[in-house]
């Protein structure tokens, strides 16, 4: 006899997957538009120029819905956003210039229970 098609799990499901693609998706923006700030330092950019105050406007924005309630909702508070800037400037540091879901992961489990 075939398994009930469960309609609320399959949503469920659906909208985690979503959530989880919005987050990753301001993660990797995060990553590129702090490369687009060192890239336009390297080049002896005003610091005045749009260029430059649109990258750490796209950052402060990323780091902003990273504390917001919104973001509490998509990772249904599982991930603590000031745990994950702090983990992202860490990387950010260390050289790791590009998202990496596996590294990252990692890194949060080390101190899930901050």
């Amino acid at each position: 006899m075939p398994m009930p098609f469960n309609t609320e799990a399959a949503i469920y499901e659906g909208y985690t997957k979503l959530g989880l693609y919005v987050v990753i998706k301001c993660i990797a923006d995060w990553f590129a538009y702090k490369r687009t700030k060192e890239r336009l330092e390297l080049e002896h950019v005003d610091p005045e120029d749009v260029k430059i105050r649109n990258a750490e406007a796209g950052i402060a924005n990323s780091e902003r819905f990273f504390l917001s309630d919104w973001f509490n909702v998509l990772t249904e508070g599982n991930i603590n956003g000031e745990l994950l800037i702090e983990k992202l400037h860490e990387n950010w540091n260390k050289g790791i210039r590009r998202f990496n879901m596996n590294a990252l992961e990692e890194n949060i489990n080390d101190e899930s229970e901050v």
